[in-house]
């Protein structure tokens, strides 16, 4: 297995990102905001993470230690979803504290992804 984040597992561009929020599926968890957006191409490739955290979140280095979190569950956990879709991640806002522990974000991440690969709602 490869834990590796590529760059090619990435969401790079601005379009990218707004066709995840504009067509993909919402999901809200105790802690995060998931939209998933499976994209239309044969064979399909890697799935895609893009995390977004505004400043009214804290400092830079809360936020950054929110994505370096967020980063890190979606490359040890990449190989149990399917290949082909777009994934963007917010954190919810008003939560106790921030950013969350390490815990709390995986389990939520991992039920938002089975419900959004899954269709559930």
């Amino acid at each position: 297995m490869n834990f590796s984040f590529r760059r090619h597992e990435r969401l790079t561009r601005s379009r990218d990102f707004d066709r995840a929020r504009r067509k993909g599926r919402r999901r809200v968890g105790r802690r995060l905001v998931l939209w998933a957006y499976r994209r239309e191409e044969t064979p399909a490739r890697a799935t895609r993470l893009g995390v977004v955290v505004g400043r009214r979140h804290g400092g830079a280095v809360q936020r950054n230690r929110f994505k370096r979190r967020v980063r890190d569950i979606f490359r040890t956990e990449k190989n149990r979803w399917p290949r082909g879709w777009d994934l963007v991640v917010t954190p919810k806002t008003g939560g106790p504290a921030f950013p969350p522990p390490h815990d709390d974000l995986r389990s939520d991440f991992l039920s938002l992804m089975e419900r959004s690969a899954h269709g559930d709602k």
